[in-house]
């Protein structure tokens, strides 16, 4: 559903140009008059929470993740409704996604390592709280002029959560190239299932390729379920081994094969550039 520019969501949040959308929600850049700032507006599809139970649980959803306060986790501001359609008012970052970075060209292995360091920072806090993502990838991952990364996007676990409370159900969403093989499944998922993803996004910023790649959403689930990707030094020769043994380990199908945590992950590739 897109909402006409220059509408006014609450009666203050003005939405100046669409800037993004996806498979569950629309983003815009805002302005907020009373705080005199650009802010990022994310709207969803009335029929997302369709009873008045969810409707509240998302609410509730939202409040928990604007309490993570993390240098490396795009702040939430404030949450409603328009009517029937739900959005959520977060911080706005001047510099686009990773997905942007990575669209130039390869990162060097320093900027690779500088990365994980914050991404891995930010959701290590999270998965600390009980928080798992469930959509880690470079669309995800924000950019400051400065440099500075948040991780943003928490909506996902948010959306889900108020589901299963209101109906009591596993709900398999997610973006396909990144989602871990018990997520594919729609079974329940833990940190190691972001872990999983943060494999993968490491497997593409240093071959340059997902991972997987297919015509569909079920075509590429199959693949992430049965078929092994092709190793990141056949794609790319200049990836050290002990590099490619991290994506490999982080990519692991059984999640107890994985990384412990996300630090952990991240300091492995550190000492492997």
């Amino acid at each position: 559903m897109t909402l006409p520019l220059g509408r006014l969501l609450a009666n203050r949040y003005r939405l100046e140009k669409e800037i993004g959308r996806g498979g569950t929600a629309t983003v815009y850049r805002g302005f907020d008059p009373l705080m005199e700032r650009t802010v990022a507006i994310k709207t969803f599809p009335p029929h997302i929470l369709g009873t008045e139970t969810a409707k509240e649980q998302f609410t509730t959803e939202v409040r928990v993740i604007g309490q993570l306060e993390h240098p490396h986790i795009l702040p939430i501001y404030d949450c409603g409704h328009e009517g029937n359609t739900p959005f959520i008012v977060m911080r706005f970052a001047d510099n686009g996604s990773l997905a942007n970075e990575l669209s130039k060209g390869l990162p060097t292995l320093d900027r690779v390592a500088e990365v994980f360091d914050q991404v891995t920072r930010g959701l290590n806090y999270a998965h600390q709280r009980g928080m798992v993502h469930r959509d880690i990838k470079p669309q995800n991952v924000l950019v400051e002029a400065s440099g500075d990364l948040y991780i943003g996007d928490f909506s996902l676990a948010i959306l889900i959560n108020a589901k299963q409370e209101s109906e009591s159900q596993q709900t398999t969403t997610g973006t396909a190239y990144y989602m871990s093989p018990e997520q594919c499944r729609g079974l329940p998922v833990d940190a190691r299932s972001d872990i999983y993803s943060l494999g993968a996004m490491l497997y593409e910023m240093t071959t340059g390729t997902r991972p997987y790649e297919g015509a569909n959403w079920a075509e590429i689930v199959v693949q992430v379920l049965q078929d092994d990707p092709p190793l990141p030094r056949s794609l790319n020769p200049n990836i050290p081994d002990e590099v490619q043994d991290v994506i490999l380990k982080a990519m692991e199908r059984e999640p107890s094969e994985r990384f412990g945590s996300a630090r952990e992950m991240a300091r492995a590739l550190s000492d492997s550039i």
